[in-house]
Order: C-alpha cells, then sequence, then structure tokens
C-alpha cells in the first residue's frame, strides 16, 4: 500500500516530468522507430544535400501498391512535436526555444522516461524564422539553429535526424 507521502512524491514526479515536457516546447519531424537502419535511398537524412527525386510518374494500378508505404506505426508510437523556434516581428526576427542539440537532449530524455517506447517527434519551426515562417516552403533550415561544428544548418538537421533514431 502506498503511504501518502510516497503517492504524493510519485505524482509530484510525474507533474514534473509533464511540466518539464511542456516548458521544452514540446510541440516536432524526427521519427524514432526501433530497428533496422534504413538505406540512403529510404532515410532523408543519409540522402546528399541536392538530392532530388526521379520524378518519373508512378502507376499504382501496375502493383495495387502505393508509391511509397507508411513508414511509421502511428497506432503504436508516442506521436510528440517540439517547438525549436518561432518567427517574431511580423516574420522579420526569431526566437529560438532549443536548437538542434537541445533538440536531442529532449528526445533523450523522453526516451529516458518512457523507458524507450516507440515515439514519432515532428520538428516544429527548423525552417527560415520559425514556426509558420513562410510556410509550407521547406527550402532553408533556420541558421540560428545550427550546431558550431556542422559548415551548413542542413547539415546540423541531418545529424539530428540520424541521431534521434540510436
Amino acid at each position: 500500500m502506498f503511504s501518502p507521502e510516497t503517492f504524493g512524491q510519485k505524482r509530484l514526479k510525474v507533474a514534473a516530468c509533464i511540466l518539464v515536457a511542456c516548458v521544452t516546447g514540446l510541440v516536432s519531424a524526427v521519427a524514432a522507430q526501433p530497428g533496422m537502419r534504413p538505406t540512403a535511398n529510404d532515410d532523408p537524412a543519409l540522402r546528399p544535400a541536392d538530392y532530388q527525386p526521379s520524378g518519373d510518374y508512378y502507376d499504382w494500378r501496375k502493383t495495387g501498391q502505393p508509391e511509397r508505404p507508411w513508414f511509421h506505426k502511428y497506432d503504436q508510437s508516442l506521436v510528440m512535436k517540439i517547438l525549436l523556434a518561432e518567427r517574431t516581428d511580423e516574420g522579420r526576427g526569431c526566437k529560438v526555444h532549443l536548437t538542434f542539440e537541445q533538440a536531442l537532449e529532449v528526445i533523450e530524455r523522453l526516451d529516458r522516461i518512457t523507458c524507450a517506447a516507440p515515439k514519432i517527434v515532428y520538428l516544429v519551426g527548423w525552417q527560415f524564422n520559425g514556426h509558420d515562417s513562410k510556410y509550407p516552403a521547406w527550402s532553408e533550415v533556420n541558421k540560428r539553429l545550427k550546431r558550431a561544428q556542422d559548415p551548413t544548418a542542413l547539415e546540423s538537421l541531418k545529424w539530428l535526424m540520424r541521431e534521434g533514431r540510436e
């Protein structure tokens, strides 16, 4: 049987975990799927920066299959978002909540809290000046989120995608 103090401490610990998750901006796009490591053809993080799909027409009627199957089991995963940055000053400025390195720390903490349960994490605000900045264009990664050791913000984003799967 729980003593009131022990039960209260456990409730406080759970509440603190929820608060940490909210405060750190749990509002983002790295899929942490267990299992085999995807190939460069399947994994956008492993593709070169100048990658372009072939553009060939795909006729699903020939195979009876979708062009690409669903990659993730949403019904068996914890799905969440992490807010990295948001636009300010009517889109001219940017408030950074988490860099790519800090986002990985949040993902790792969440992985420990959830006992490594499968999860899908969406990154919000990684493009341009943050969330809702020039959406739906995704052609530019927010340079304010870049790691110091990477040459570009795109390389930092790809690093996070790779590391988030570990």
